[in-house]
């Protein structure tokens, strides 16, 4: 009876993280710009993966001064379904609980236009419409990369 007890107890958490699947509606990559690209600057782009992991990206003039350039900045999410919203929480979260708060992004999911409208504390948000149904191999591996930097879970 023990032992069945802490079989079902350590298989407990893998249930719960197995069941945060997002819904292949919302798997892809997501624009803020009509062209689908990070060109511009000023531009963001979400990332989702099945696996509800994904990423945030943004645009910005580049640094480095050179005209016609864009500096990427990006950070991975964990991706929380819930109805007609998704919740996308930092993995590499502030250990300063106010900046936690702000980094989360909201946002709801209108399924018949293929639209993500965005909010956070930051201002990290804005209407996203769907790019791609898949994700780049490339860009998941940068996922990964990234998870297993800040320590998140496989």
């Amino acid at each position: 009876m023990k032992r069945y007890l802490l079989v079902l107890l350590a298989a407990w958490p893998l249930a719960a993280f197995a069941a945060d699947v997002l819904p292949s509606d919302l798997v892809g990559t997501w624009g803020s710009d009509p062209s689908m690209d990070l060109g511009p600057p000023g531009t963001r782009m979400l990332v989702l993966r099945a696996d509800a992991y994904g990423m945030i990206l943004a645009s910005r003039p580049s640094e480095s001064g050179e005209p016609g350039t864009v500096d990427v900045l990006g950070f991975p999410v964990r991706v929380t379904p819930g109805g007609k919203t998704v919740t996308l929480h930092p993995v590499h979260p502030s250990k300063d609980p106010g900046i936690l708060e702000k980094q989360i992004v909201v946002c709801r999911y209108d399924m018949a236009s293929a639209t993500l409208d965005c909010s956070s504390g930051m201002g990290a948000g804005g209407h996203f419409l769907r790019a791609k149904e898949t994700v780049s191999e490339k860009m998941s591996m940068q996922i990964d990369k990234l998870r297993k930097a800040e320590g998140a879970r496989p």
